[in-house]
């Protein structure tokens, strides 16, 4: 599965990332925009935008221990 998608945020953005496995490559872009690309396989990852923070996670399925 490939993903992407670009979110409007203002002067101090923030990206939250919860993945138990993989690699993150961040990169230097046009200000006041977080732009994704995702790729996974079958499993899912929820990806949430509020104010000036998105989000990425992998939704856990047995809860907190």
């Amino acid at each position: 599965m490939r993903r992407s998608e670009r979110f409007t945020v203002g002067e101090r953005p923030r990206l939250d990332v919860h993945l138990p496995a993989g690699s993150i490559e961040v990169r230097q872009g046009g200000s006041g925009t977080i732009s994704i690309e995702i790729e996974a396989g079958e499993e899912d990852v929820s990806v949430d935008h509020v104010g000036d923070t998105v989000s990425v996670r992998h939704p856990t399925r047995w809860g907190w221990r």
